[in-house]
């Protein structure tokens, strides 16, 4: 009878033991930082955001073309030409004593400086409205990165508080599937010394091997979900606790 009761006892000692081992599982699980600070970091790091803040930037300088775009137009042609002074002795034998040979000097610099303007009737007429274009597009683009702003936050709540209820959820599967792991090894402890029917054992077995479905299905939908957060707010989640 005592040595019956040492196996029992030291059944139950490993159960527990095997059951604590399981349970650090649920411990390793990402938490969820504060929402607040999720949504003061996706503000400047969402990937979304800071993509469409560069499209603004885009159509800033396109505007600052537009303006310039007759420069286009003007030609400048500018040129210089430098050779040293010298002289030249025109020398003329057939000349009287009266006369005499003459002598020039020639000086061969030279500067040339030229402007072109080429304006058409459309260069003309449909600058301004080239102007205008730019200009709105670039009021529609910074609408829209406002707009972006509000709807990544809107995202990040709705996936936050799914988030939330997902680990939750996770949390009560994990609870079912360490009790019933406990069962489980109970019941096989006792099928082995002949207590319960192979019966009882099967069923106890499928509602374990269920339960821990059940907690593989969770854990892998939040952690899904965990993604999703991190993907939204452009930095890891683990940065922000």
């Amino acid at each position: 009878m005592k040595y019956i009761a040492v196996i029992l006892f030291v059944s139950v000692i490993s159960t527990f033991t095997a059951f604590s081992q399981v349970k650090a599982e649920k411990l390793s699980v990402a938490s969820l930082p504060p929402l607040q600070k999720v949504l003061d970091f996706a503000a400047i790091n969402s990937p979304i955001v800071k993509e469409q803040e560069a499209m603004n930037e885009h159509f800033g300088e396109t505007e600052k073309i537009t303006h310039k775009l007759w420069m286009d137009k003007v030609f400048m042609d500018l040129g210089a030409q430098r050779a040293n002074n010298g002289a030249v002795l025109n020398v003329n034998n057939n000349i009287s004593e009266s006369e005499f040979n003459s002598l020039s000097f020639q000086n061969l610099n030279s500067l040339r400086l030229g402007v072109a303007v080429r304006l058409s009737l459309y260069d003309g007429f449909a600058r301004k409205n080239l102007i205008k274009q730019a200009q709105f597009r670039k009021i529609a683009s910074e609408q829209h990165t406002q707009y972006l702003k509000q709807e990544v936050k809107f995202r990040i709540i709705e996936t936050y508080k799914d988030a939330q209820l997902a680990y939750k959820l996770l949390s009560i599967k994990a609870d079912k599937k360490y009790a019933l792991f406990i069962q489980k090894e109970m019941a096989e402890k006792e099928f082995q010394q002949s207590q319960i029917h192979i019966s009882e054992l099967s069923r106890v077995t499928e509602l374990s091997s269920n339960a821990y479905a059940e907690f593989e299905q969770a854990s892998n939908n939040y952690e899904k979900l965990y993604l999703q957060l991190e993907i939204l707010i452009g930095v890891p989640l683990s940065s922000l606790k």
